[in-house]
């Protein structure tokens, strides 16, 4: 390991509140486990006042610097592989302002469109600048097993036979991260999979962005009302068109 100055060391701490500051989906949680310390530690760091030696200091302060080094490098590569190849329309712009929304606010979010629209491509635009996101698009064979699975999966968590310590492992891990869910193609999700997603974010308070096409809205509405309490948490709902007149 490096020695750093104290010089470096607090130009590391200032890049790590500058960073955070910017990415408000990455908690002091996240930055530990991708250090190997607590969100305790972390924040101690942040605010100057780790109580450590000056040698644990500077292991610390140097394995914050790799990650961020990390972050910036994965951010520049991902910029080279072709983020000019995306076009920031209307739609996207709107995809953009209600995941953002959602993040910040700590509530569900709404986008409809028809097939085409542009919203797959905005929603992994959006996964791309913000890596933090966590985005899963389900399938016409999902079912409630298969939505705890592809979150475990995302999550780097072990999947189990038992349903109930999936969705246990999965609150568990996002319970105070402020991360980002979005669900694409939301129209294929049952009654049984929003009821989850549901209860996931009342044990978490993480944002969420549910897309889909109209039917989804439909689905959340509901003629027997099974999904009230849900659609009653939706923040902010927007129907995306395919090409707007400022798209032109």
């Amino acid at each position: 390991m490096s020695n750093l100055t104290h010089e470096q060391i607090e130009e590391v701490r200032k890049r790590l509140i500058d960073f955070i500051d910017k990415n408000p989906g990455i908690s002091n949680k996240i930055i530990g486990q991708n250090t190997g310390y607590s969100s305790t530690t972390i924040n101690l760091f942040k605010n100057g006042k780790y109580p450590g030696s000056d040698k644990t200091l500077t292991d610390l302060a140097a394995k914050i610097e790799n990650y961020l080094n990390n972050e910036l490098t994965s951010s520049m590569e991902a910029v080279g592989k072709g983020s000019l190849k995306f076009a920031f329309t209307l739609a996207a712009q709107d995809i953009f302002r209600i995941a953002n929304y959602s993040l910040t606010e700590g509530k569900i979010g709404v986008v409809t469109g028809s097939p085409g629209s542009g919203k797959t491509i905005a929603l992994k635009e959006y996964k791309r600048r913000n890596p933090t996101t966590i985005l899963i698009e389900v399938t016409p064979l999902v079912s409630p097993r298969i939505l705890l699975e592809d979150l475990c999966h995302e999550l780097n968590r072990p999947k189990s036979h038992v349903r109930n310590t999936m969705f246990q492992t999965i609150v568990n891990e996002l319970r105070g991260t402020k991360r980002l869910l979005i669900i694409d193609e939301g129209e294929n999700l049952n009654v049984s999979c929003l009821e989850i997603l549901r209860r996931i974010q009342d044990f978490t308070d993480i944002g969420m962005l549910l897309a889909g096409t109209s039917r989804l809205l439909n689905r959340l509405r509901g003629e027997r009302r099974e999904l009230q309490q849900l659609f009653s948490r939706v923040g902010v709902q927007k129907a995306i068109k395919l090409l707007q007149l400022g798209d032109i």
